[in-house]
């Protein structure tokens, strides 16, 4: 809705509310509300009438002959405005006005009999009004003389009336353009409060822009000393990491071996977020099968806690990067989960897990967790144990990162929970969970073992964060 409509609206209110006060005899007001009509409409040829009709009961003759002149100038057609222009006319004794005002009304209402009786009337008005002009003697002189004196009355008042008349129409100017300035008047408050609403708005948000930068920057930093710890230790913690120049190379046999680093003595640690190396690892062909574990860090004795309030209804679970973990087993007969999917991009994992006895409920998936191909919000909870730990490692670690947890977030149903077990701190490992930007709730938990509670954990050049403990991160999507 424009503010021209808004302003009509109002102005036809004033004119509802001046007609209740015409109606009870209470002119004055009538008068008072007809104008603050007009102030907001200046165009309403029906507020100058009724505010002309209002003025002829107060005897304001001449007020209400420029409003009703006003209202016919703004609309021709109307016969209410010249009817009330005759009015004034005869009330100020300018009869052949009178006379013509009601012609021009009878032109547009021939029909009108009120009009016709009206228009009779004042015609003999008129015409006994100049029969008492007559000289009562007769004498041509004396009658011409009082004629010529009536004639230069008649210039008189015409040119009375016609200052009358610019008078009026220069009040109905001052009167419009008054409306006008204070219509411009709002609009520039408005806009100003507009104005300061958006830098308010800015500055707010400016404000808050500097403090994720900041955030972002701080935990950019810490996930870059991450990335170097790990690229130095390895996921293991054994070898030289990833920037170095040793890389794994085949001995004759096929087996991975690592070349010796003759300046740390120790051996680069295999890009655990290659698709490659795990192949090779769950083959048993990089020779590490004295490392091959069924669960990396803790078992779901050590989770059981933090799944008390996940509803185990028609959602499944999911366990991302499953490897060749007991998790999925432990989650059902365990857990009591009906449905639990394990995925993992190793053909090898898979087709290992795929071979053991099939569990009523359990289903293995050669999958991308970048890229999974589950409908959004299809599962209660899901979990990994060292999968964002692996790929971090790898020199493209944090993008992976960010991308697993997008893909988690999105086939999460609302409320649901995905519970990461971790070997890095929070004070790391926070601003890369919160680096995807989804709407999570964050909780972490410090687990240590029996060793490591005797044992403090100390910080040093080769472990610089103190990377000892276990770390629950429970993110529930909101």
């Amino acid at each position: 809705m424009t503010s021209i409509t808004i302003k009509a609206q109002d102005a036809d209110a004033y004119k509802k509310e001046g007609n209740l006060k015409f109606a009870t005899s209470k002119f004055e007001e009538a008068i008072e509300l007809y104008t603050k009509g007009l102030e907001l409409d200046s165009e309403n040829h029906i507020l100058y009438g009724n505010r002309a009709a209002a003025c002829l009961k107060m005897e304001r003759f001449d007020n209400a002959l420029s409003d009703a002149q006003m209202s016919v100038r703004l609309e021709p057609k109307w016969v209410k405005g010249y009817h009330r222009a005759a009015s004034a006319y005869v009330a100020l004794g300018r009869l052949n006005e009178a006379i013509e005002q009601y012609e021009k009304a009878l032109q547009i209402n021939p029909d009108d009999k009120s009009l016709k009786r009206l228009l009779k009337t004042t015609r003999s008005k008129l015409k006994t009004k100049n029969i008492k002009n007559i000289p009562p003697n007769g004498n041509p002189r004396s009658r011409k003389k009082g004629n010529k004196k009536k004639k230069g009355k008649k210039i008189k008042n015409a040119r009375i009336t016609k200052l009358d008349q610019e008078k009026s129409d220069l009040e109905r100017e001052i009167e419009k353009i008054r409306a006008e300035m204070a219509a411009a008047a709002k609009v520039a408050e408005d806009a100003r409060a507009t104005v300061d609403r958006e830098m308010a708005l800015y500055s707010k948000a400016k404000t808050a822009h500097e403090k994720v930068k900041k955030q972002e920057d701080e935990a950019k930093l810490n996930m870059e000393k991450a990335m170097e710890n790990l690229q130095k230790g390895g996921l293991d913690g054994q070898g030289a990491g990833l920037d170095n120049d040793n890389e794994m190379k085949e001995d004759g046999d096929g087996a991975a071996a690592a070349v010796d680093d003759h300046d740390n003595n120790k051996t680069s640690a295999p890009d655990y977020g290659k698709k490659s190396y795990w192949e090779k690892r769950y083959s048993g062909e990089d020779g590490n099968a004295d490392l091959h574990v069924d669960d990396w860090y803790l078992k779901f004795s050590d989770l059981e806690k933090y799944l008390t309030n996940i509803p185990r209804g028609d959602k499944p679970a999911l366990d991302v990067g499953c490897g060749t973990s007991k998790l999925c087993e432990e989650l059902i007969y365990e857990g009591k989960f009906k449905n639990v999917y394990g995925v993992d991009f190793s053909y090898n994992a898979i087709n290992t897990m795929k071979d053991k006895d099939e569990i009523e409920g359990l289903s293995y998936m050669v999958m991308d967790a970048t890229k999974m191909h589950f409908k959004d919000e299809f599962f209660s909870c899901a979990f990994d144990k060292g999968t964002i730990d692996a790929v971090m490692s790898g020199k493209t670690g944090l993008q992976m990162v960010k991308s697993i947890l997008t893909e988690v977030y999105r086939v999460l149903a609302p409320k649901g929970v995905f519970i990461v077990v971790s070997s890095i701190p929070q004070l790391i490992y926070l601003g890369m969970l919160e680096s995807a930007r989804c709407d999570w709730k964050i909780e972490y938990y410090e687990l240590k073992t029996k060793e490591e509670e005797e044992t403090p954990t100390t910080t040093n050049d080769d472990n610089p964060f103190g990377m000892m403990s276990m770390w629950i991160y429970t993110l529930t999507k909101n």
